[in-house]
């Protein structure tokens, strides 16, 4: 990947379609050998 900034857009629905609940969610992004683990709150 090159260095640069990124942006990654979720919908709010599960693997299955469906729209999630308000609430906390934790989130991982991997690029190469770099991974972060981060939290995101959802409020509908």
């Amino acid at each position: 990947y090159e260095a640069g900034n990124y942006s990654v857009i979720w919908d709010g629905r599960d693997n299955s379609g469906q729209a999630v609940s308000s609430g906390t969610y934790i989130y991982q992004i991997q690029a190469g050998q770099f991974v972060d683990i981060k939290k995101m709150v959802l409020i509908r």
